[in-house]
């Protein structure tokens, strides 16, 4: 369930808290000289279980929302290759359609050969071009 990263962490943490928890008490005793019955307090045990209870639910807790994240990010991986996979497959699908298009103009153009339309234009400004449809329509010019 918890990542071999976050168990790690956590078990590094505990090691941590006790490892100090451990050289206070001993701070305690060989500053003072005084025996340990002397400091002993049966309501530290409480408070200390309290505090370790308090510390573990937290715990928990920063290790369920990180394994929310871990999948909310499993799953935007899966939305980026499907979405990478769905724009090759768009890609291949226009270029296929071009080589198609072209093809069939050519095809269609190399059966009707008398079907080309010729455009030219005159290099010497003897002609208007800048007409309305009907001129273009009826066709204009030089017979």
């Amino acid at each position: 369930m918890y990542s071999p990263r976050m168990k790690a962490i956590f078990i590094i943490c505990v090691l941590k808290v006790l490892v100090n928890t451990n050289d206070a008490v001993d701070d305690k005793i060989t500053l003072d000289n005084a025996t340990t019955e002397e400091y002993y307090n049966p309501y530290e045990d409480e408070h200390r279980l309290i505090l370790w209870k308090n510390l573990f639910i937290k715990v928990n807790t920063l290790l369920a929302e990180t394994d929310k994240l871990n999948n909310k990010m499993l799953n935007l991986d899966k939305k980026l290759e499907d979405i990478s996979t769905r724009q090759q497959q768009m890609e291949e699908n226009i270029n296929e359609i071009d080589r198609k298009s072209t093809t069939d103009l050519i095809e269609n153009c190399m059966l009707e050969i008398n079907t080309w339309t010729t455009i030219l234009r005159r290099m010497d400004g003897s002609v208007d071009f800048y007409r309305g449809w009907t001129d273009y329509e009826e066709g204009f010019g030089n017979p």
